[in-house]
This record gives C-alpha cells, sequence and structure tokens, in this order.
C-alpha cells in the first residue's frame, strides 16, 4: 500500500476554500500541503506561499529548486491528495 492511500482526498475547491478561510494549502505534484503555521518560517517569506494558496505550486516548487532538506520537511505539512478528477497529470514526483 503506498503512501498515498492512507491520506485524505481533497477536491480542488476543497483546497481553495481552505485558502479563502485564512489557511495557507497547497497542492504540490497532486499532494495537499498545509504550510499555515511553516509560511512564517519559509526561507523564501511568506508572500511566495500566500500567492499560490489554494492553488497548484508545483511549477514554481520545480523553478525554486528546493533543496534535500527542504523535500524532506514537505512530508511534515502532507496532509492528503488531490481528487483523481482533478489531478493536473504532467507527472508526478
Amino acid at each position: 500500500m503506498s503512501e498515498s492511500q492512507n491520506l485524505k482526498v481533497y477536491r480542488a475547491a476543497e483546497v481553495r476554500e481552505q485558502s479563502e478561510n485564512g489557511k495557507t494549502w497547497l497542492i504540490i505534484y497532486n499532494k495537499v500541503y498545509d504550510v499555515t503555521e511553516f509560511k512564517y518560517e519559509h526561507p523564501g517569506g511568506e508572500h511566495i506561499l500566500n500567492q499560490y494558496s489554494g492553488d497548484d505550486a508545483s511549477s514554481i516548487f520545480v523553478y525554486i529548486n528546493h533543496s534535500e532538506f527542504a523535500l524532506n520537511l514537505m512530508n511534515k505539512y502532507l496532509i492528503g491528495v488531490l481528487h483523481e478528477d482533478d489531478r493536473d497529470n504532467r507527472g508526478e514526483k
């Protein structure tokens, strides 16, 4: 059983709704992350996380070329996976 099978499944509308309600949820490669608490510690500043809150941040995440430490830290904020019908199938990491 894969890690994603143990996670809650979210619709894209739910992720956007959380953003509208003051949370900072991001979609990165069809996984959902709640970085609400982390955004104040984010080395690149909270503004970039706020900018993509409620949306797919995969492209900018790849563009920034995050460190191995950052990639491992993401697991702490992983809360679910995006519903199959809402997925962008450009590939998963």
